[in-house]
């Protein structure tokens, strides 16, 4: 499922992320790695709750990670080593306990982890997540009428009606590029 594997559980009706980096190192899974809040297998649909030891160990490539509302657990070195990764967005309210192992080698101050307001505070003050700069997830920025999340921060936008050239959202402001928007 979009290049990763998981584990699922009929009885729970959710789903584990398995993918191991080390062992399938020659799989590209880009810079990028949205983990969504269900993947559907057949008819049955699963929430994705948890990310399993090692999954996406040493993956030196990977530069952003979002993570579900629904995740309980993240497994032991699940991103240890991932020496690029800079950007977490997290929907998750309440944080999920990890130890130190969970990003071993990983500069946590280079992190910049966007939460939902509600939840700034609660980062600030867990162990390991404290590291990493807190930033909110504020009121949707709006474009032509339609909300931009966060994930699609540093991406050109698409597919919005009223949007003809190049818009790209960061968290610190929009890019305007030339012939951005069509005239109605």
């Amino acid at each position: 499922y979009d290049g990763i594997y998981y584990s699922v559980d009929d009885e729970t009706g959710t789903a584990q992320v398995m993918f191991d980096c080390t062992a399938n190192a020659d799989r590209d899974l880009g810079t990028e790695i949205v983990r969504p809040e269900t993947i559907t297998v057949g008819v049955n649909t699963y929430t994705v709750t948890s990310i399993m030891p090692t999954a996406f160990m040493d993956n030196e490539v990977l530069k952003k990670i979002t993570l579900p509302s629904m995740l309980t657990t993240i497994g032991t070195q699940a991103f240890s080593g991932c020496t690029a990764l800079r950007t977490i967005i997290n929907n998750r309210t309440v944080p999920v306990a990890v130890d130190a192992t969970v990003f071993e080698g990983v500069s946590l101050s280079a992190i910049t982890m966007y939460v939902h307001r509600e939840a700034v505070n609660l980062y600030k003050e867990t162990d390991i997540w404290k590291q990493m700069g807190i930033v909110s997830i504020e009121t949707p920025i709006m474009i032509a009428g339609q909300p931009i999340r966060p994930e699609q921060y540093g991406k050109p936008l698409e597919g919005i009606d009223g949007v003809a050239g190049e818009v790209v959202v960061t968290a610190n402001g929009v890019y305007l590029g030339e012939d951005a928007f069509i005239s109605r």
